[in-house]
């Protein structure tokens, strides 16, 4: 077929891709990584993330006393410093949460979250539904209704 019939950029889609819209699945795909390579990582993430937040916590102390002996301009530094060493400790304590999640420690246990919750449909053949339907409403005002329904008249009459 001619280029002049095809789309413009087609024949050069054509040659890129060679026609195909789907990635090619490779029977050699990458071998996963086990658990121990896993917990060699965040070990390694732990002690590196421990140093950098015990050097941040050292710089925010001395830029303290920098700030404190009269430089205003240490005060960022010293707050700088401080910010990256709690995210540095954040960093830590889910490392090594996942350190103990991987030897198996503590278990990945995550909740069901809990089901609404349903009303009690009424039974048709209740006396009590009925009267209650009938006494206008529901609620704590409905119970209400529904004990004075049964109740004698205040003239002394049933109804």
């Amino acid at each position: 077929m001619p280029d002049v019939l095809r789309e413009p950029g087609q024949g050069i889609l054509d040659r890129v891709a060679g026609g195909k819209r789907r990635a090619e699945v490779h029977s050699h795909a990458r071998p996963r990584l086990g658990p121990l390579a896993h917990l060699g990582g965040h070990v390694l993430g732990i002690i590196v993330g421990g140093a950098v937040w015990w050097y941040l916590v050292r710089a925010a102390i001395d830029f303290g006393h920098v700030a404190r002996a009269g430089t205003s301009s240490a005060w960022l530094f010293t707050a700088a410093a401080s910010a990256g060493a709690m995210v540095c400790l954040l960093l830590v304590i889910v490392l090594c949460a996942r350190v103990l999640v991987t030897l198996g420690v503590v278990s990945e246990y995550q909740p069901r979250r809990a089901a609404p919750r349903r009303r009690a449909e009424p039974t048709k053949g209740d006396p009590e539904t009925a009267a209650h339907r009938h006494a206008g409403g529901g609620g704590h005002r409905g119970a209400a209704a529904v004990r004075r329904a049964d109740a004698p008249e205040a003239d002394g009459t049933s109804r």
